[in-house]
């Protein structure tokens, strides 16, 4: 989604502490509904299921290469529309700076292959906390449900962690964030603007279900083999 107007956190420190501190917590309450999980499944719990796509986090120093080499595959018109300009040095530049944002990845069960980027932004100063979501699919991986599974787990990502409110800003061509958007909760329009659409979506407390989700995809990514 385009990062129109947006003004950079005041203090990156305290949200990367934040973070830190949010994905500590996070580990703690899995822990503590890992045997929840098992009584559900019964006395002989079924293995983690394989999943066709797996999403993970990605590091914007580790994983620089595969960053790029997204959106060195993505076209302009593609470029532009996810993330607000159709060069793609300018694109790169941008992404290199969101120093404070989160980035995470969907690949192929091997986790060979990226088909999907995906960026979030935790706004500082909101009344309630709340998660900015971007995703941009491989052109060659389109209309495969990919996008939507990426972020219902952003989403539950966000939820496992407090976040009760999402906000889009999407350009108004861009009719795929809109039904995205749809096909997952119940978005409210904040404006007319002709170009820029700004929406926002309520997010459920968290439960056993976001929980597990963000753990099975945590568990088939920390499975592969490490480069």
């Amino acid at each position: 989604m385009p990062d129109v107007d947006r003004q950079p956190p005041k203090d990156p420190s305290a949200l990367a502490k934040a973070r830190q501190e949010g994905d500590a917590r996070l580990e703690q309450t899995i822990q503590k509904n890992e045997q929840t999980f098992i009584d559900q499944l019964g006395p002989k719990p079924e293995p983690v299921p394989e999943l066709p796509w797996v999403v993970r986090e990605l590091s914007l120093d580790k994983d620089k290469a595969l960053i790029e080499a997204h959106l060195r595959a993505l076209s302009d018109d593609d470029r532009y529309l996810r993330f607000g300009a159709s060069n793609l040095d300018v694109v790169i530049t941008r992404v290199n700076s969101a120093t404070s944002e989160l980035f995470f990845g969907t690949f192929d069960p091997t986790g060979k292959t990226m088909v999907a980027l995906g960026i979030a932004g935790y706004p500082v100063g909101r009344k309630i906390p709340s998660v900015e979501v971007g995703i941009s699919v491989l052109p060659s991986h389109r209309k495969k449900g990919i996008s939507r599974l990426t972020l219902q787990w952003a989403l539950a990502r966000a939820r496992n962690r407090g976040v009760l409110l999402m906000e889009a800003q999407y350009y108004t061509e861009n009719r795929g964030v809109r039904k995205l958007l749809e096909s997952l909760g119940d978005p409210v329009d904040l404006n007319e603007n002709e170009f820029i659409q700004l929406a926002e979506m309520s997010l459920p407390e968290p439960d056993a279900a976001s929980h597990r989700l963000e753990a099975t995809h945590r568990k088939l990514s920390d499975a592969w083999p490490k480069s």
